[in-house]
Order: C-alpha cells, then structure tokens, then sequence
C-alpha cells in the first residue's frame, strides 16, 4: 500500500541485481613453418577479461512501513513501525581473468597428426570495498592425436586429454561483500498519532574472511574416438568420455571450543565428482534434398560434490544431528551430522544425471517450381528421467550450548536411488518460402510441438521421506506423498502450436 511517504510491505523485498562483463581482449596469431620436413602450425595468444558484479537493493522512498492491520472499508491502517533506511551504497566486486596459450598442431608422415598446447590462467577478484577475495592461477597442458587409418581420410581414430581450470563466479566475491545492503536504518514506532524514534538497527558486512590460497578447481578429460565415412554424405562415429574433477572449492561450517561458527572457503579434499560417457553419431549431409543426424549418448555422473562453491559437505562434522519426526534415524532421532552430510548416503548420482539420451533430427526440401521451396522437418528426443532419492531435514546441534543451528539433509538411501520414467517428445515443421528476389524470400513457418500430447512427470516436488512406522500425522503425509508432483512445470508441456512469418535476405 503505497501512502506516497514509503512502502508498506508484506515481507517482499525490491531489489536488482547486475552481473555483466566489464570488458574483454583477445589477441591471437598463427605462424606456419617447417621444421625437421614437418610443417607446423604455431598458434599463441592472450586473452583478458574484466568483470564486474553490481548489487544494489533499496526499498521505494528508502522507507518501510509494518502495519497491524488494514481496514478496507474506511480505509484506515493500524500503524505499528516505520523503519527509514539509510541511502542505498550499491555493493560492486570486480575480478580479472588472464590467459596466455600456445598451440603446434604437425604431422608425423602421412597418417599421423598431433595438436600440443599449454594454458596459463591467472584469476583476480576484489570485494565492494577493494579487499582480495581470489588470487590463483593455473597452467594447462592439452594434447590431441589423430591416425588416418587407410590414408584416405575416411578412417579416423582419435584420442585427447586436456586440463580445464574452472573459473571461481564473480558472485563468490559477492559473498565477502562489506556494504551492507537494507542494513542499516532508524526504528520509529507509532505512538497513536505519530511515529516516533525508538532505536537504531546496524548492520556490518560479511564475516566470511577470503581465502586467498585456494587452487583453482580443474577437471582432466580423456576422450578416446573412431569416426568413419560411408560414401560421399554419411559418417558415423563412436567416441568414449571420462572426466575427473580436482581440487573442488567448498565451504566448510565447524565451531571453535566457545561454540562460535566457523565458515571458511577450502578446497576440500573429500569432494569428488566423475563422469563417464558413451557417444555414437550418424549424420547425413544435405543431398539428394534431404538431411539427418542422430545421436545417442549413454552418460554417469557420480560423487558427493555438484555445486559450484557451498554444499553441505564438510560441514558441522564435531555435531549431532536431531529430528523430532522420524525416531528410527540414528538413536532415537539423533545421528551424528558426518553421517548425515559424508556417510555413504551422501554419494551417488548427480541430480542431473540422465543415464539415455537419443535425438534425431531431419529435414527434407522439395522445390516447386523455381519460385517456391517447401521443406518438412523432424525432431524427435528420448531421454531418462530425473533420479532423487528419500530425504528428510535434520537440524544440526552446536556442540558447546546443544542449540539448534541449521537444517542438513540426511538421505535414507544413496544419492539417486529412484529415477522416473523415461520420456519422448516429437515435434514437426512446415515452412513454405517464395524466392522473391535474388537471395530474399518471404515465407511462413507452421510447427507443432509435442505432436504426441505426452504430458509424463519430468520432475519431483515431494522428496521427504519417513521411514518410522507406525508414525506421527507428518511422518505418514512425508510417505504418502514422496515422488509425487504438484506443479504444472513438473509435467511435460501439452501440444502447442508456432505459426511464424518470415523474411530472409
């Protein structure tokens, strides 16, 4: 209810946020030479990128009303608390990314080719208030070799192994920041005809001290590859993955010997995450006024670490962990908090693991006349579904006071124990266009989407689990409901319709 003096509100906030590149330089060169009756192709160059993260959160007026009531009939509030904040300071982190890279792509005779390369990556990042919060950098070596098996270029076998540094997100540095945001305001409270000063709320910046020793996160990839050609339009081609990933950053939540929390940015040893993988491709190229790709992937990804920079690993390892719900975790409802958040429940399957993955892809044009081109396409995918697992809120004790500090999860099974079925859509294209003058055409575009109308499950809303039996009313509601779905974006969107006009030129 806006009162032109400020805002009243029922707990939402106005706020923005701004993530954007500062700005970005790429200088390359390639030279090619002969060395030891090999011709080599040298490449070399250095890439910078600055980045900027901008947030800045204020209420209208820079001031909030909490009301006891309203009367909607003679349009009267209940006045209770005028809170004026401070002039908004927007909270700005800044980093840098550095790169320096060379390449020699040579032969070896006729049938053998190898690409050796090194990357040198240095990070930088400064909170809002100009403190170091990342300072790391990476070197790492890629290599590629191919073999032409019959010497003519149809017959391909393939392998690389390659080391990517992971760039820590510039919201990382956001979470050191020093300016407080709606932090800092005046307490006025209504004394039945006017508001009047009671108090004065502050607030500092985050606790968190940076970590400047932390290594960049990297993953190592082997990729292992045959590819032949069939004719002159089809290849086909399998190709094996794996990738590692090391030095993972985390947070990691313990308490010193007065009880106080402690949060810190490590890179955590016990943190793991692989994934291994299967592709196999047709492709047909356009000829004949037709095309068609296909692809399967067979994929895992596996470990206890998926997030980018915080998950619950490692966190609250000297505590107990309490439920009041399910008296069959643990003894009686308690178990220790490393169970919960390292025991063996808590590898497994990444959320996003989807075992099958099959596309296919087509299209066919038929020309009528010199004027007038209509082409039908098709795209069909088939693909796993989600897993998840039974899960149920544990509230981690502090180990000095047995106060409640903050839920965990504690997972009755391994991470992804249940998957949801598989599913399929198909979609289908009609588009007609007229060759009006030279290279323009004008046309229109019909498709339809989820030709089929399937509508399976895609996700899971209720994933709380209960494992006493007989139980309370909630235990009983946590099973009943477990893997169920109660949102409309949780099922697969009904047949749609797309009709477009275009003009191409």
């Amino acid at each position: 209810h806006d009162n032109s003096n400020g805002f009243y509100y029922n707990g939402a906030t106005f706020d923005g946020i701004v993530k954007r590149p500062r700005d970005q330089f790429l200088l390359a060169g390639t030279l090619y030479t002969m060395l030891g009756g090999n011709s080599h192709s040298f490449k070399a160059g250095f890439d910078w990128q600055g980045l900027e993260s901008t947030a800045s959160f204020a209420y209208p007026n820079n001031r909030v009303y909490e009301a006891n009531g309203f009367d909607p009939v003679t349009r009267t509030i209940d006045h209770d608390i005028r809170n004026d904040f401070d002039p908004p300071a927007p909270s700005t982190s800044q980093g840098d990314v550095y790169a320096f890279f060379l390449r020699d792509k040579f032969e070896v005779g006729k049938r053998l080719f190898f690409e050796v390369g090194l990357r040198y990556e240095k990070q930088e990042g400064d909170s809002d208030v100009g403190n170091t919060t990342v300072d790391t950098d990476s070197i790492s070596p890629r290599l590629a070799g191919s073999y032409d098996v019959a010497g003519n270029g149809k017959s391909i076998i393939s392998a690389t192994y390659g080391r990517f540094s992971q760039y820590l997100i510039q919201g990382f540095s956001d979470s050191f920041a020093q300016v407080p945001q709606q932090g800092n305001y005046d307490v006025y409270e209504w004394d039945g005809t006017q508001y009047v000063f009671s108090g004065r709320v502050e607030t500092g910046g985050s606790s968190l001290t940076p970590n400047t020793n932390l290594d960049a996160s990297y993953l190592d990839e082997f990729t292992i590859a045959y590819s032949q050609q069939i004719g002159n339009t089809i290849g086909v081609g399998i190709r094996g993955i794996y990738r590692t990933w090391n030095d993972l950053i985390d947070d990691v939540v313990s308490f010193d010997s007065d009880g106080l929390l402690i949060r810190e940015y490590t890179n955590y040893g016990p943190a793991e995450r692989d994934h291994t993988a299967l592709q196999l491709t047709f492709e047909k190229r356009f000829s004949n006024n037709w095309y068609a790709q296909a692809n399967y992937t067979w994929s895992e990804t596996e470990g206890n670490h998926f997030a980018n920079t915080a998950s619950q690993l490692g966190d609250y390892l000297q505590s107990d962990c309490r439920t009041t719900i399910d008296p069959s975790i643990g003894n009686n409802g308690v178990i220790p908090c490393r169970e919960a958040v390292e025991g063996p429940n808590a590898t497994g399957l990444a959320a996003y693991d989807r075992p099958h993955n099959f596309k296919l892809f087509g299209a066919y044009v038929l020309p009528i006349g010199s004027l007038v081109d209509l082409t039908f396409g098709t795209n069909f995918d088939y693909i796993s579904g989600i897993n998840y697992r039974k899960n149920r809120a544990v509230t981690a004790l502090n180990p000095v006071t047995g106060a409640a500090v903050a839920n965990v999860t504690y997972n009755y099974e391994p991470l992804g124990s249940d998957e949801l079925d598989a599913y399929f859509s198909w979609d289908l294209s009609l588009e007609a266009v007229f060759n009006v003058w030279k290279s323009v055409q004008l046309g229109v575009k019909g498709e339809v989407f989820n030709v089929t109308d399937e509508q399976e499950k895609i996700t899971v809303n209720n994933t709380q689990w209960c494992d006493a039996q007989p139980g309370s009313a909630s235990c009983q509601t946590a099973r009943n409901n477990y893997g169920t779905a109660t949102a409309r974006g949780s099922f697969q969107a009904p047949r749609n319709y797309r009709l477009t006009a275009l003009v191409r030129f």
